[in-house]
């Protein structure tokens, strides 16, 4: 690896943990397109390596903003029961079905879920776009929801959530923080940190079994999260001085540029 690539792959991270610290979203669907359509890796090893380089970047997010207090825990530990079984089921699925399809087959798969990462993401934009135009505002505490009305939903959308992030490595943060901010009515800046701290288990799970298949780019992924503790740092802090309508227009248009770089990514193909 030549010594711009070294820098590039840098500054790539710097910039990507920045997104990350601010808004919860950046270690899937920022990172999926830059290794896709800048670094030309392939779809499935763009999501182990989107996944190793999420986990390292996370670990240092989710310190930051426990000691922000913008986690809750709770809500958290009720996601990621159905989030966890999602994400090893569809994770073992796709190197099961990648080790045992030709070339061409392998192709299809490939940019059938490059698609797959493109949908979720317009999906993800709309809800929070939605969201952000909707003149009901999240309450400074967290609705409580009594018994099976909030166990069940959460456990549910955990699971379909976790099934996309092990197939795409898109949804922890991207797909998470709508429904955080839908469903369990959290302000923006604890939708951030809970968001960081649910990928950041959900993702370790995904770059091990992706490791174990051989669909990581270690260089790359080690590289990027280098670059990446600073831009954290920074995201970090801003966010908890961040107004919520202004988080969330920054989230809207991340997952716009992104649905750009993949789109960008499918010309001529």
């Amino acid at each position: 690896m030549e010594l711009l690539d070294v820098v590039f792959r840098l500054v790539a991270g710097c910039l990507i943990g920045f997104t990350i610290g601010l808004t919860g979203v950046g270690g899937g669907v920022l990172v999926l397109p830059t290794l896709v359509s800048v670094f030309g890796l392939p779809p499935t090893m763009a999501v182990g390596t989107a996944s190793l380089y999420t986990f390292l970047t996370k670990i240092y997010a989710t310190i930051e903003h426990f000691r922000k207090k913008t986690i809750q825990t709770r809500i958290g530990f009720l996601f990621l029961t159905g989030a966890i079984p999602g994400t090893v089921g569809a994770s073992i699925a796709i190197n099961y079905v990648v080790d045992r399809l030709d070339g061409a087959a392998v192709a299809r798969l490939q940019d059938s879920l490059k698609w797959l990462m493109i949908t979720v993401m317009a999906v993800s934009a709309i809800m929070v776009f939605v969201n952000t135009i909707s003149k009901k505002k999240a309450p400074a505490e967290p609705v409580e929801r009594k018994g099976l009305s909030q166990i069940v939903p959460g456990v549910l959308l955990g699971l379909l959530v976790g099934a996309l992030l092990g197939a795409t490595s898109i949804g922890g943060g991207v797909l998470v923080i709508p429904i955080l901010i839908l469903f369990f009515r959290l302000t923006a800046s604890r939708t951030v940190g809970t968001s960081i701290f649910i990928a950041v288990i959900l993702s370790l799970i995904t770059a091990i079994i992706y490791g174990k298949g051989g669909q990581i780019d270690l260089k790359t992924g080690i590289l990027m999260f280098a670059g990446s503790t600073v831009g954290v740092f920074f995201g970090a802090k801003t966010c908890a001085k961040a107004s919520e309508k202004v988080l969330k227009v920054v989230l809207v248009c991340i997952i716009v540029v992104s649905i750009g770089l993949m789109l960008a990514g499918n010309v001529g193909h």
